[in-house]
């Protein structure tokens, strides 16, 4: 369903270039926020991030360049996002919290830009 929905929008004839059509290059360091307090159920769906994933793998962007992450390892290890460190086999999975710069305290507001249709 990504890969489809991602070759339909740029027109590309393979994932790997239809993510370059998005601005993606193999220098980028990426982060693929996910979802998981909702427990296995309710969070981001697996197949759905590693279809991010392998197509970033796929526009150059080095496993260890790509980084999945959420607040809490607890909800991610309940969810089953085990966090590791990337790797050249593989990407990392990562808790931001506690100590590696989530500041609950801090807001950040963003005015949405164009018209909603």
């Amino acid at each position: 369903m990504v890969n489809r929905c991602l070759l339909k929008l740029t027109s590309a004839s393979d994932i790997g270039t239809a993510w370059r059509r998005l601005g993606i290059t193999p220098h980028d360091v990426v982060g693929v926020k996910i979802t998981t307090i909702g427990g296995p159920i309710m969070s981001s769906h697996r197949a759905v991030v590693q279809a991010i994933c392998d197509g970033l793998i796929a526009a150059g962007v080095p496993p260890t360049r790509i980084i999945v992450w959420d607040k809490r390892a607890s909800d991610m290890r309940a969810a089953g996002y085990e966090p590791q460190p990337p790797s050249e086999s593989h990407v990392g999975i990562s808790a931001i919290f506690p100590g590696t710069g989530y500041d609950p305290d801090s807001i950040y507001k963003n005015a949405i830009l164009g018209q909603l249709i």
